[in-house]
């Protein structure tokens, strides 16, 4: 299958820290379908922590380790990308507080930066092939300006 892709946008680099199957089919399989629901859910745990920030501890400890540790390198900017839906105000953002996360770890900063202008479909509720292809995504996200908080103009 071929993909349209704008001409600005030629590669993209990625790692994964967690897997899942959205179908599990043993302990460990059902265990990491359970993390991703409270991962979706902003779980607290009982020591007043959310289950994102108990992740992101684990994954500074491994950091050393993964594959994709350049990509907490120096001056990183964490962009959470916005859910398939329009967002009303105070609705729950993962991807964001996930940055946040990171952010207070020292992995980066975290910036607002898109905006969903168009509902698309949500993944996790359509078969693969109705998903939305990544250039229907592309269509369907603005970026926000934001104001330099630095003399130099960049950030």
């Amino acid at each position: 299958m071929t993909y349209y892709t704008p001409s600005k946008m030629y590669r993209l680099e990625f790692g994964s820290y967690l897997a899942y199957s959205p179908r599990p089919f043993n302990e460990m399989s059902i265990r990491a379908y359970e993390l991703i629901k409270d991962t979706k859910n902003f779980t607290m745990l009982s020591d007043g922590t959310s289950i994102i920030d108990r992740i992101i501890g684990r994954l500074v400890q491994d950091l050393p380790n993964l594959e994709f540790r350049e990509f907490f390198a120096n001056d990183v900017f964490l962009v959470p990308v916005p859910r398939s839906q329009l967002m009303r105000p105070g609705t729950l953002w993962v991807p964001r507080e996930i940055c946040h996360a990171l952010e207070k770890n020292g992995l980066g900063e975290s910036h607002e930066l898109l905006r969903r202008i168009k509902p698309v479909r949500q993944s996790s509720r359509s078969r693969p092939s109705e998903r939305p292809l990544p250039i229907e995504h592309y269509h369907s996200l603005r970026s926000v300006k934001r104001r330099s908080t630095s003399p130099d103009g960049l950030c």
